[in-house]
């Protein structure tokens, strides 16, 4: 079988969360603001930036962000192995990027969860670096919300523990 690699899942799950909770759910901007903030790489509009980066994300053990991240992969799952590889059979979905998560910056603007133009996208299934988890078993329940035994591909959580000690023993 052929794999077909993501990056980016927690990248991809906080900014559509972000999208649901402020333009949608809360009402408190436009789609069109949120587009020209992140179009502008945030410039002048780090108030904006900082409410994104406050909202739970991927890796912290939220069951509203989990059951996004589970719909998501499932549906992009469901679609891949529907197409056709070079060898009659299908794709099979992969959330494993060995490094186009740090090559992918150099060509992603800035996205919904706050994060950056040239700033790295997530890891394989693992939280973001814009908020960390505060602890293992978030990031842990986190993956484990969604049943990656049906993608077939590699799956790989990395969890970067803060040099800071950020992160908390507390479960």
């Amino acid at each position: 079988r052929s794999t077909f690699c993501a990056a980016g899942l927690a990248t991809v799950i906080d900014s559509l969360y972000t999208i649901k909770s402020f333009v949608f759910d809360k009402g408190l901007i436009t789609f069109e603001e949120l587009c020209d903030a992140t179009r502008n790489n945030w410039e002048n509009n780090e108030k904006l930036r900082s409410l994104m980066i406050s909202l739970p994300k991927y890796g912290h053990g939220n069951e509203d962000v989990d059951a996004l991240a589970k719909r998501f992969v499932d549906d992009l799952n469901n679609h891949i192995i529907t197409i056709p590889n070079e060898r009659g059979e299908v794709f099979q979905l992969s959330l494993f990027a060995y490094h186009y998560f740090a090559d992918a910056k150099f060509f992603v603007n800035a996205t919904p969860d706050g994060r950056k133009k040239h700033d790295y996208l997530t890891q394989g299934v693992s939280p973001g670096r814009i908020a960390p988890a505060k602890n293992v078993l978030d990031a842990i329940n986190s993956a484990s919300a969604t049943d990656f035994r049906k993608t077939g591909g590699i799956n790989v959580l990395d969890i970067n523990l803060p040099y800071n000690s950020a992160m908390t023993t507390d479960i």
